[in-house]
């Protein structure tokens, strides 16, 4: 993932790299010039190789002048300090609302349309064709959202904002998952040619679009595999993860519990 690398590691990590890259929460430096964006070259570089770039939602990524409206105001500087509090104390109501107020706050300021994301899905598309692009809200991890995209429930009018300016049913497949879940795809085939134990990755994968297949980012050191499952031990299905049944010796096993 390389969203939260500057310029020059994102080429290292390009001329090191075997297999597809993704910035999972990035946008585009043309659109809005702010470094964690991608260049136009950057974009160009990491689809040539087969990568994806998914937008991130902060408006600060996706309008350059949103950016300087929020460092005038000062509720950024003032904010971080008060949801610092509130992380360390979630349970003092007078913290909460200190919070809260700010989130307010936020939200009043006059924040992009979320038709921008659209905007920076079509460069991307302009740049490398529909095959490299995908949606990485950061809702996680954003202060604040574009207008009319405050959480997952409005994600339809993102994809019919998408819709009204020409994109299919399958480009829409695209950019909400498939061409991530294709880099993923490639990853599992990176493993299997290095002789992973298919048993492994048939308890792991499924469905491939599973943190639980993010952590079984599976590496040989030596004869040893190590690789991580979710603490209870169930993939993303909910289905047991039957270590008795892997092909694995006690050191993996062992390591697993």
């Amino acid at each position: 993932d390389v969203s939260h690398i500057s310029d020059s590691s994102f080429y290292d990590v390009l001329a090191c790299s075997t297999k597809p890259v993704v910035a999972t929460h990035s946008c585009c430096r043309a659109l809005a010039d702010h470094p964690r964006n991608m260049t136009d070259d950057m974009i160009r570089e990491l689809a040539r190789r087969g990568g994806v770039i998914q937008i991130n939602f902060y408006p600060v990524f996706l309008d350059s002048s949103f950016a300087v409206q929020l460092d005038e105001s000062g509720i950024f500087d003032r904010g971080e300090k008060i949801e610092a509090a509130f992380i360390a104390d979630p349970a003092d109501h007078e913290k909460r609302k200190a919070w809260n107020d700010v989130q307010k706050e936020l939200l009043a300021l006059k924040r992009p349309s979320f038709r921008l994301i659209a905007d920076h899905i079509d460069h991307v598309v302009s740049l490398s064709g529909i095959d490299h692009v995908g949606l990485g809200s950061d809702f996680d991890g954003i202060a604040v959202t574009p207008a009319g995209l405050e959480d997952v429930s409005m994600l339809p009018k993102l994809f019919e904002e998408l819709r009204s300016r020409g994109y299919s049913e399958d480009d829409l497949a695209k950019i909400a998952g498939g061409n991530f879940l294709r880099v993923l795809d490639e990853r599992v085939e990176r493993v299997l040619e290095r002789g992973v134990p298919e048993a492994v990755v048939d308890q792991l994968a499924p469905p491939l679009f599973d943190t639980a297949l993010v952590a079984a980012e599976l590496t040989l050191e030596g004869d040893v595999l190590e690789f991580l499952v979710r603490g209870d031990q169930r993939d993303r299905a909910g289905r047991l993860v039957d270590l008795a049944a892997l092909d694995a010796d006690e050191a993996v096993l062992d390591h697993v519990e």
